[in-house]
Parts: C-alpha cells; sequence; structure tokens
C-alpha cells in the first residue's frame, strides 16, 4: 500500500512547496486535482493534454523529490442537470492525460442525477410520496 494525499488541502501553497511538503511528510505520493469542483491549484489539465514536455516535467518535479504521482482527481457531478456536461469533459480529459502519464488512478465521484426537468441534483431518499418512485427509477 502506498500513502499520499490530495494536494487540495494545502492548494494555497505553491506546486513547488507542496512537493517539499509531502516529501517531508515521507509520503509515497501526490494526488493532483484536475478540475470540477477542485480549483485544479497544481496542473493545467489543457496544457498536459497538449504538451507530452508539460507532462514530463510535471512527473519528473514529482519524481525529483522521491515521490510518485499515485493519482488524477476529477470530482465533480457528472450527471448534474446543468453542469454535467462541462464536468464530464474535465472527467475525459483526465483519464487521457492519466493514459499518456501512466498514472494507475482517476479518482471520480458517482455522480447524482436531477428528476426529468430538473435544475439541481435530486435525491431520492424515500418511496412515498408515489412520484418519488417514478423519478428513483428514471434516474
Amino acid at each position: 500500500m502506498k500513502l499520499g494525499f490530495l494536494t487540495d488541502g494545502v492548494g494555497r501553497k505553491s506546486f513547488d512547496e507542496v512537493l517539499e511538503f509531502a516529501s517531508e511528510l515521507g509520503v509515497d505520493g501526490i494526488e493532483l486535482a484536475t478540475g470540477n469542483w477542485s480549483e485544479a491549484p497544481h496542473l493545467e489539465l489543457d496544457e498536459l493534454r497538449g504538451s507530452p514536455d508539460a507532462r514530463k516535467r510535471l512527473v519528473r518535479a514529482i519524481e525529483d523529490r522521491g515521490l510518485e504521482l499515485l493519482a488524477l482527481n476529477a470530482n465533480g457531478n457528472q450527471l448534474h442537470p446543468i453542469e454535467g456536461e462541462e464536468h464530464d469533459r474535465v472527467v475525459r480529459r483526465t483519464i487521457e492525460v492519466a493514459a499518456d502519464m501512466g498514472v494507475p488512478t482517476v479518482v471520480l465521484m458517482s455522480g447524482l442525477p436531477g428528476a426529468r426537468g430538473d435544475r439541481f441534483p435530486n435525491w431520492i431518499t424515500s418511496s412515498w410520496p408515489p412520484e418519488a418512485v417514478e423519478i428513483l427509477r428514471y434516474q
């Protein structure tokens, strides 16, 4: 088992400061957020997509500190009735970049859809009233 952390928790630190912090903690590696609910403070997803050199520089900076890029994180809600399409785009781009970089893990949320015509995600927690069952079947 490898020990690491999602760098969003220290998002106000620069990337170099995060690497130094992780090295001092003695963890095996880090998980970097790529967007959606994160501001992705430590990488630029579109730059990584378009530039093999940018991907190499990122990995080299991590490995130079004795660390490993353990995962990319694209937490969001790709089933959201309004924002879902954009979240899905980030998820798919994150998976592409992970494959290009040999990163073995992409962390996601399962997503929460809305009912028909909803503008917000809808979480059905009961079979009453009767229309809740219909919404649940739809979801």
